[in-house]
């Protein structure tokens, strides 16, 4: 019961402590500060997850996920509106963001780095899986802000995800490094929009519901287009890279056994 109930716990106990700053005088951002604190509640990557697998007819699976993450964003919105409550101000000020310039862009991989260190703290991996994590997390950064640049928001997390899974493979069949999930999870992770739904899901709450609806919306578009770009770097290593790496490898072996002779 204890661990259904934190979710909603948690995001009570934040927005609780991030109100109260703002109702205080504290120029803070009640917004960056939910995010921030509650990232390892977002379920994006199950919802990413249901959706690949409804893509493979596991119906019942991906159905149940897809479930369980909707009803985890709800937890997270009834915790941060009855806060709101009890601080004494209107749940919109949760929604509200800081004006502050953003920070510079090498902060940007910066914040890769402590993502990785922190998925392998609290997954518990082998610290010699963090090298791999932390070269498939920037490879999926500079994936998805390469598409983004060319194509726009959709394709980037396609293109991610594509890169993502293509190299978590490649790791774990060709380059002697951990299980492709070890390294493909933290990728998706940072892919997925889940805080984009939480806000979409807490503006319903607040009275702005075309918002909230067009940021829900687009959270579930981009976790489609992650899901659909997984499946074809799957695709493209079963039917292309295997293939390629078994037949060098073969030529290889057969090369070394007639100048070994």
């Amino acid at each position: 019961m204890l661990e259904t109930l934190l979710p909603t716990v948690a995001a009570f106990a934040v927005a609780v402590l991030a109100l109260n700053m703002v109702k205080f005088g504290i120029a803070a951002s009640p917004l960056i500060v939910l995010i921030s604190s509650l990232v390892t509640f977002l379920p994006g990557g199950i919802l990413a997850v249901a959706t690949m697998d409804l893509a493979y007819a596991d119906i019942v699976s991906g159905a149940s996920r897809f479930v369980l993450g909707l009803v985890q964003l709800l937890f997270l919105v009834l915790g941060m509106i009855i806060a709101a409550s009890l601080a004494g101000l209107p749940p919109e000020r949760l929604l509200v963001e800081s004006t502050d310039e953003r920070l510079v862009s090498w902060a940007l991989w910066l914040g890769v780095l402590c993502f990785g260190v922190g998925n392998m703290l609290h997954y518990s991996a082998e610290p010699r899986a963090l090298p791999w994590m932390l070269l498939v997390l920037a490879i999926a950064m500079a994936a998805q802000l390469a598409g983004n640049a060319a194509f726009g928001g959709y394709v980037s997390g396609f293109i991610g995800a594509l890169f993502v899974t293509l190299v978590s493979y490649l790791i774990q069949y060709r380059l002697g490094g951990p299980a492709a999930m070890v390294t493909f999870l933290p990728g998706l992770w940072l892919l997925v929009p889940g805080s984009l739904g939480l806000l979409g899901l807490a503006e319903v709450a607040t009275d702005n519901h075309l918002a909230g609806l067009e940021n829900f919306s687009t959270t579930l578009f981009s976790i489609v287009a992650i899901a659909l770009g997984s499946l074809m770097g799957s695709g493209l290593y079963n039917v292309f890279f295997d293939p390629i790496f078994r037949r060098a490898g073969s030529m290889a072996e057969s090369v070394r056994r007639r100048f070994g002779r």
